[in-house]
């Protein structure tokens, strides 16, 4: 757990840097062709009855939060229209033997946005959740998804 507030932390702190710096879109300006590339950082709550896990193996709970983190591309053909993909981890640990376990995410939506500054978006797509984990844990389990999501 202390690893998981260090990475938090950090985490919290560079967001900070960088928010006070001069945003970088005031640089620029929307247009089509547009190609980005970005991390993400957010948290996960997985659910006490997750399926993710060997189904040979006997269930176990997962800790109640992990940090999410991970890599993101995207085009935008159009400024209102794009395709993204993304790849994430979610370290994680067993909750009742504390063993360690990694959730990731491989994944890719199409992209529907207001093409301005402030941009609130859509996106649908698909892609797999999987656990890796040693055989003592949860073992290793991949499901394909579908997923949507709003954002801005």
């Amino acid at each position: 757990m202390r690893h998981l507030r260090t990475l938090i932390g950090t985490a919290l702190l560079l967001s900070m840097v960088l928010a006070a710096r001069p945003a970088l879109a005031d640089r620029l300006e929307l247009g089509n062709n547009m190609v980005e590339l970005g991390l993400y950082l957010g948290a996960m709550f997985p659910p006490k009855q997750h399926q993710l896990w060997d189904e040979t193996l006997v269930h176990q709970k997962l800790k109640d939060l992990s940090v999410d983190f991970g890599l993101r591309f995207s085009y935008l053909p159009l400024t209102w229209l794009g395709a993204e993909i993304e790849g994430g981890v979610m370290p994680t640990q067993t909750s009742g033997t504390d063993k360690s376990a990694t959730m990731w995410t491989a994944r890719g939506h199409l992209l529907f946005q207001l093409p301005y500054r402030f941009a609130p978006f859509v996106v649908g797509g698909a892609g797999w959740l999987g656990m890796v984990s040693s055989q003592d844990a949860i073992g290793n389990d991949v499901d394909f998804y579908p997923h949507w999501g709003l954002g801005a």
